[in-house]
């Protein structure tokens, strides 16, 4: 089961949000959790071929919490994502951190 982990960046209004996300693909079924806003929420979705993916979850801000739907494409070097909620869609784009020996590197 391939595992991926990856230092992400969501470009938002008040500015670009920096995060982590991990991912784990079984198949076709991707899981994982997306850590940002000082905040882990689960994710879960599909690969739907060709190194494109459909990814469902939450962000919760101080405001509120934004239930999203998520597009774009993974693989094992990089992962752009397109997040839709109900107001807005924020981009996320992210490189991939080396395992490292023992466990996993990117301490958040």
């Amino acid at each position: 089961m391939p595992e991926y982990h990856y230092h992400v960046v969501m470009e938002t209004p008040l500015g670009p949000k920096c995060g982590d996300l991990h991912v784990q693909l079984a198949g076709s079924a991707v899981r994982g959790t997306l850590y940002i806003l000082k905040r882990e929420e689960p994710i879960s979705g599909s690969l739907t071929g060709k190194g494109r993916c459909r990814l469902h979850g939450k962000i919760v801000t101080r405001m509120r919490t934004l239930d999203y739907t998520a597009e774009g494409v993974l693989d094992s070097s990089h992962i752009a994502l397109a997040i839709h909620e109900a107001r807005n869609t924020f981009f996320v784009r992210g490189t991939a951190v080396p395992a490292v020996k023992g466990g996993e590197s990117g301490e958040r």
